[in-house]
């Protein structure tokens, strides 16, 4: 079965404009390899890789929201991320890798 949120178009989105592909394949890497899969836990992951990258928050967390729900703005995305489990997020972020239009 193909997941629908894969499947939506969002290969320019303004949301990834400041991100790079290092920093994104860090943060699956990154996700690929925490435990346990819990939101706070999920978020401190998240919040660590910010750091290390020195990554604008704000451009973070839009961008995992459009690979995760299809939009930019929603509710928070270490509870999304415990309730569609480690392996549908990772494939999500993962899937996206290719298709986004990254900045320099």
């Amino acid at each position: 079965m193909t997941d629908p949120i894969l499947t939506v178009e969002h290969t320019s989105h303004e949301a990834f404009g400041h991100l790079n592909v290092t920093s994104w394949v860090a943060l699956c890497d990154a996700l690929q390899d925490h435990d346990p899969w819990v939101s706070d836990s999920i978020y401190a992951c998240v919040k660590a890789v910010q750091k290390k990258h020195k990554l604008p928050m704000k451009q973070l967390l839009p961008a995992m929201r459009v690979c995760l729900m299809g939009t930019e703005s929603g509710c928070g995305i270490a509870p999304v991320a415990e309730l569609i489990g480690k392996e549908s997020t990772v494939a999500r972020l993962k899937a996206y890798k290719n298709e986004i239009q990254f900045g320099s």
